[in-house]
């Protein structure tokens, strides 16, 4: 119940207009998102619900209402920053394939949709660099292609 109810406030805050508390609020959800088992029931229905926000269709800004056009680009980038963090707190696991190639397929969208999901994926592929002959098997080969086809990972010195 506490759990549940700081969650949905940490959710509320990644819809706020100011990048800075999106940022604050996905570190949040990250911590938060450790506390939980892995295959715990109310973890995966928090990630289906982060994979069915970021999943959301596109819309063309001349096809559609400005409000609505906005409301979809907020909703698929708060489905991003929930998967980016869902990935996160996992570091040295694979618990939800399907949440890394959404965000792998994101990764060359404009603006913060795009820049988050190709954040996440750079720390996935950082994380996963030493032991990814084990990891990627975890994925199908047409996945290891979404994932490849991301920017590779810049090594640090």
């Amino acid at each position: 119940p506490a759990c549940i109810h700081a969650r949905k406030a940490i959710e509320k805050m990644l819809y706020d207009p100011q990048s800075e508390v999106q940022k604050t609020a996905a570190n949040s959800l990250l911590k938060l998102l450790t506390s939980l088992h892995a295959q715990s029931e109310s973890l995966e229905a928090v990630v289906k619900k982060y994979e069915k926000l970021a999943s959301l269709k596109l819309l063309k800004k001349d096809e559609v209402e400005e409000e609505k056009y906005l409301k979809r680009q907020k909703q698929r980038h708060v489905g991003v920053l929930g998967l980016s963090s869902v990935v996160r707190a996992f570091p040295y696991s694979i618990p939800f394939p399907s949440s890394v190639i959404i965000l792998s397929l994101k990764n060359n969208e404009r603006g913060p949709v795009g820049s988050d999901a190709k954040g996440a994926v750079e720390e996935f592929k950082r994380t996963h660099h030493d032991t990814w002959e084990t990891d990627k098997l975890v994925f199908s080969q047409d996945e290891l292609e979404y994932i490849d086809y991301s920017p590779p990972t810049a090594g640090y010195a």
